[in-house]
């Protein structure tokens, strides 16, 4: 079976985007059976920490649907990164079709029966605006604070004593906000077992140890002045990666309901792979997500 795909990443947070038509349910199974040897980094394979797949007629610009593929093969409801990945390939597709888009055209990407929106965010202020990479803007569900952090807590006991549990969250797929004061060497470890947490239905939970960051970003009027942070990202299926766009939001979401940034102001997350923007107007409202998306190489896969 041979596929044609595309590599993105979003600040090193890479995928394969594949768009297939409509009725080829069993191409995608496929994808997704092969999932872990397409993403492995090593004997010659694509490597990536997700398969992103675009299900779209040939004519269409705008995917009827994207389903999202961890390293492992199991299926996500949510990624920040990746959407901002499809995006960027929306935007390719239409060059190469020869269609315009309006860059700030919302864009409806529906995951697993869940609607997400995104825009190409040209009318941000210019501080925002990288030369070289599309800032790309989603609109994410809220983050709800979970039922289940005590739970969390106890669990994480049984395996660290270097751990804080300083928020749980769940944002379409669940999130715990770590504070790590142990030997970095030992974090990996605690990391591993940790992701096998069970709640929501999910299989693993996904984890962020956060420190405070001081903003490179300057003089964009709304940028908060507290509640920058760093953040050191271990996703579920995946190990640690460069970035994590659901990730960014719950720790924006978390410095919001903390205080430690007021509702209305951009939030700036420092992951491994750099910066992203977090924006939530209120408490029960949606967040907005942006960063940059890039395209690496394309080709043709074998299966």
């Amino acid at each position: 079976m041979q596929i044609e795909f595309e590599k993105w990443h979003g600040l090193g947070n890479d995928f394969i985007v594949v768009w297939l038509e409509p009725g080829q349910g069993e191409r995608l199974k496929t994808i997704q059976t092969n999932a872990k040897k397409l993403c492995a980094r090593d004997f010659g394979h694509i490597g990536a920490d997700g398969i992103l797949v675009c299900t779209a007629s040939r004519n269409e610009l705008f995917p009827q649907a994207v389903t999202i593929i961890n390293a492992d093969g199991s299926i996500a409801q949510n990624c920040g990164n990746g959407l901002r990945c499809v995006m960027g390939s929306v935007w390719k597709r239409s060059a190469d079709q020869n269609q315009s888009i309006d860059p700030d055209e919302v864009v409806e990407l529906v995951v697993e029966g869940r609607s997400f929106f995104g825009r190409y965010a040209q009318a941000l202020p210019k501080e925002f605006l990288n030369p070289e990479l599309r800032q790309i803007s989603i609109t994410m569900p809220t983050p709800e604070v979970s039922s289940w952090k005590q739970e969390f807590v106890d669990f994480v006991k049984t395996i660290s004593t270097n751990i804080d549990v300083l928020g749980c969250y769940s944002i379409g797929n669940p999130h715990a906000i770590l504070n790590y004061s142990g030997e970095k060497g030992q974090l990996y470890a605690a990391a591993s077992k940790l992701q096998t947490f069970s709640c929501e239905g999910s299989t693993g939970i996904n984890l962020h140890v956060i420190s405070e960051h001081k903003p490179s970003t300057k003089n964009i009027k709304g940028l908060a002045e507290l509640g920058h942070k760093d953040v050191w990202v271990w996703e579920r299926g995946v190990g640690p990666t460069k970035a994590c766009g659901s990730g960014a939001c719950v720790v924006g979401a978390h410095s919001y309901l903390e205080m430690e940034a007021e509702f209305g102001q951009w939030v700036e997350i420092k992951m491994p792979g750099g910066l992203l923007w977090t924006r939530q107007k209120e408490a029960s409202g949606e967040i907005e997500l942006m960063g940059p998306a890039e395209m690496s190489f394309a080709g043709e896969l074998y299966l």
